[in-house]
């Protein structure tokens, strides 16, 4: 798990590299993805941060503008923007590689609000 959070760390630097500021949507990707980071950080390596509650909230409220976020991009601008992509079989694997991503981050950040983190 740790593997995952020095990764996603990484590709979550790079990707800060090219937000434009001016772009409330990117704002607050950039700070729900550092408040997630937070939080596989804590759960990885067994860190209380925040209270529990705190992370309740903030998970609901992550999935939600997650899953809002996924409806309100449509495939194309999606392919054209964010993944530099062309062709429907790079567009499915990407997806797919996406989806698995957020799977662990979802599930990682679940067990941190819900769970005992075991100290």
């Amino acid at each position: 798990m740790k593997i995952y959070f020095w990764f996603f760390l990484l590709i979550s630097t790079y990707n800060f590299l090219w937000i434009d500021m001016s772009n409330f949507r990117e704002l607050m990707n950039l700070i729900i993805t550092v408040i997630g980071l937070l939080g596989i950080y804590g759960y990885v390596y067994k860190k209380e941060i925040f209270r529990k509650s705190f992370w309740r909230i903030f998970f609901v409220f992550d999935l939600l503008y997650t899953m809002g976020f996924m409806l309100m991009v449509s495939k194309e601008k999606y392919m054209r923007i964010y993944m530099r992509i062309h062709s429907n079989d790079e567009f499915i694997f990407a997806s797919l590689v996406v989806l698995i991503f957020l799977f662990v981050y979802f599930r990682t950040l679940y067990k941190y609000a819900f769970k005992e983190t075991g100290k």
